[in-house]
């Protein structure tokens, strides 16, 4: 059995949870989002120290087309990525895809078919 990274994220978000109800602490969401991917990665460095298989995280390049334009072409790239893809500026020549499969929203299977039908080449990083 692998475990996946929803299951990774769930375990923190109930951990999260009674933290915050026993301390009484809000926080906002930048601030929330920063520490689950933390405690995230302690999760799952933890995991794979003691070897048990887990998910990995899959990524693709897309080539910038026109520099200039950049945050132009990554506003539309973003407007193709399913919530468990995110897209983010590598270089000045590529954007990184990145994210983990869940439910049919695949890298091979859905993300990068969805940019191709629009003419937006991706490429899987292994």
């Amino acid at each position: 059995m692998i475990i996946k990274h929803t299951d990774i994220r769930g375990i923190v978000d109930l951990v999260r949870h009674s933290s915050k109800q026993m301390n009484y602490q809000e926080f906002d969401k930048e601030e929330d989002d920063r520490l689950n991917e933390k405690i995230i990665q302690l999760v799952r460095d933890y995991l794979e120290s003691i070897n048990v298989p887990i998910q990995q995280e899959r990524k693709a390049h897309v080539q910038i087309i026109n520099p200039d334009l950049w945050s132009d072409e990554f506003k539309v790239i973003k407007d193709y990525m399913p919530s468990n893809y995110t897209v983010e500026l590598a270089s000045p020549e590529y954007f990184l895809i990145r994210g983990y499969d869940n439910a049919g929203w695949t890298l091979d299977g859905y993300v990068i078919p969805r940019l191709q039908s629009g003419l937006i080449a991706a490429t899987e990083v292994t």
